[in-house]
């Protein structure tokens, strides 16, 4: 699977480091996940991060977002977009919060076209006009979309940075469960079924408050 891994730059690697000392001192993993935390912010979140320019991404997408709605009303689930200092990523995370703006399912259909868009299509993320294409795909209305594009704001796109960071994210996808597990597809070697499996089971010892 073609996944997105981040080198992060010294500057990056600093901030993150103090957020989380042991991000840049991790041992060959031995389990099926990468433990991280805990972050109390996240403990009944499932957190699936990811990119848009990811083929990995977009090839688990539907997987996770249909595995999701499986989850009991003790987890949440959200998608997560990467944020860090790439005007790419930052562009297209504050696409994807105003697309949010308009609800789950406009965000949803967003999403699918927003892949297409960017990984067959060729638009470029940098550019305002290449999410007004997505949001004309995705059939939303192009007022209330750029009217809810206005509306993102820095903080906005830096909180989802500060989500990013503290869960010690270093590639995508990943899915961070409880604020503790870090599960990704390379864990099962791409392997779908496992994959749900594995993500079941972690999610299952969160629910039970189990430590794995």
């Amino acid at each position: 699977m073609n996944r997105r891994h981040f080198l992060l730059s010294s500057s990056m690697a600093a901030a993150a480091t103090i957020a989380s000392p042991l991000l840049l001192a991790q041992e060959p993993p031995t389990e099926p996940f990468r433990r991280i935390g805990p972050n109390s912010e996240d403990k009944t979140k499932v957190l699936a991060f990811f990119q848009f320019s990811c083929p990995a991404c977009r090839a688990t997408h539907k997987l996770l977002d249909t595995w999701g709605t499986s989850l009991p009303n003790s987890l949440s689930f959200e998608f997560v977009p990467v944020v860090y200092p790439d005007m790419s990523v930052i562009a297209s995370a504050r696409a994807w919060l105003a697309a949010g703006r308009l609800g789950r399912e406009a965000q949803r259909t967003f999403e699918i076209a927003a892949y297409q868009l960017i990984q067959e299509g060729g638009h470029d993320p940098v550019q305002t006009a290449t999410w007004a294409v997505v949001a004309r795909q995705a059939g939303l209305s192009h007022s209330a979309y750029s009217q809810a594009w206005q509306q993102i704001g820095r903080d906005d796109v830096e909180n989802l940075g500060h989500v990013f960071f503290r869960n010690q994210v270093l590639a995508t996808p990943s899915v961070v469960l409880g604020g503790r597990y870090l599960v990704t597809p390379d864990n099962v070697n791409g392997n779908e079924a496992l994959f749900t499996q594995l993500l079941n089971g972690v999610a299952s010892a969160v629910i039970e408050g189990r430590t794995l």
